[in-house]
């Protein structure tokens, strides 16, 4: 199956929007715990950065990036090499 990314995005807008009152009780802000639990730090050319942990987490594969998150404009524009 293939979807398109614009395609998607009228799919959600068209879900419409909630009504305030169903968010309202919802906090501006995670609670730091929580937001602990979401984020992860990774060693970086330019030092260590804190981010956010990859979504899925299986039992016995761990979830993982490749690659540490990078600053803007830090490489090249281009595809990086395949395997790295």
């Amino acid at each position: 199956m293939s979807v398109g990314l614009a395609r998607t995005g009228r799919w959600i807008v068209g879900r419409g929007v909630l009504a305030p009152e169903i968010y309202a009780h919802v906090p501006a802000e995670l609670p730091e715990a929580e937001l602990d639990a979401l984020l992860m730090e990774t060693a970086s050319p330019v030092g260590h950065a804190r981010h956010l942990r990859p979504v899925v987490q299986l039992s016995e594969t761990p979830g993982a990036w490749s690659r540490p998150p990078m600053p803007l404009g830090y490489h090249a524009p281009g595809w990086p090499p395949r395997g790295g």
